[in-house]
């Protein structure tokens, strides 16, 4: 009776170890079929891709139409960095001389410009570094105008070339006051005029020095001095012609200050 209880206890441990085996998993008969059916090609086929359908001879040919007018068609070329500062730069200064700098707002220039705001700040980071930046373009304004005036020698050919940028260029005169204004509460913008006014009578005061050394102008002439006399006349001779178009002729008083530092004629021996 003890050993027969002790087969009978152990019978349920035994049924719980045994593995349940899947259909197939060791049976040849069963597990096999399929992998040999596949193998040997009587399973079911794989799904075909749908041939489309022959286009007819006109319609390739349209085809080729179509794609040859895509390969000729211009496409715009999107302005590059520098294009898009330079615009940018314009539309400032085209507000500036409309508005003044009270009137300068970023989003407008920017929409002006054709850029977004992101673009302008990209490029200048705040209103303060476009103003700053607009008064270098002042000066390649300056340095453009003079080369295309021919940039001819002394000091006669650079009050022409002077003369010539303010009038073919109204707003600059408009333009240079904000920015002298400004220059003059705002230490960045100083700065930048500073730089510009160095920039402007060292150019002067080397054709003032050539000519000297020429004959052409007064022996006894600082050209450091006389530099900032014909930059001073300059943008004086704006500001009143910018008030009054018609109090002067520019030409006349360059004339008649050139005629003042040149030198004195050779007496005939």
């Amino acid at each position: 009776m003890a050993k027969k209880g002790q087969e009978e206890a152990r019978e349920p441990t035994a049924r719980r170890g045994t593995k349940r085996r899947e259909p197939g998993a060791d049976d040849p008969a069963a597990g096999t079929s399929g992998r040999a059916s596949r193998r040997a090609g009587t399973g079911p086929a794989p799904r075909r891709a749908e041939k489309s359908p022959r286009r007819s001879a006109v319609e390739v040919e349209a085809a080729g139409v179509r794609a040859s007018a895509r390969k000729a068609k211009p496409e715009r070329a999107r302005p590059g960095a520098d294009e898009r500062r330079a615009a940018l730069l314009e539309a400032a200064y085209a507000t500036i001389a409309e508005r003044g700098l009270e009137g300068l707002r970023t989003r407008e220039v920017a929409a002006r410009a054709g850029v977004n705001i992101s673009t302008l700040h990209y490029h200048f980071g705040s209103k303060e570094a476009l103003v700053v930046a607009v008064i270098a373009h002042v000066r390649d304004k300056f340095v453009t105008a003079s080369a295309r005036h021919g940039g001819g020698e002394g000091l006669a050919a650079h009050l022409a070339s002077a003369g010539a940028s303010f009038r073919e260029d109204r707003e600059l005169g408009r333009v240079l006051q904000e920015l002298v204004l400004r220059g003059q509460r705002d230490r960045s913008a100083r700065a930048a005029f500073r730089a510009l006014h160095e920039f402007w009578a060292g150019m002067v005061e080397e054709l003032l020095r050539e000519g000297v050394a020429r004959g052409e102008l007064r022996a006894d002439l600082d050209p450091a001095a006389g530099a900032r006399v014909v930059t001073s006349f300059v943008m004086g001779a704006m500001t009143q012609l910018g008030v009054n178009a018609k109090a002067f002729e520019f030409a006349a008083a360059a004339e008649e200050l050139a005629r003042w530092l040149a030198a004195p004629p050779r007496r005939a021996r």
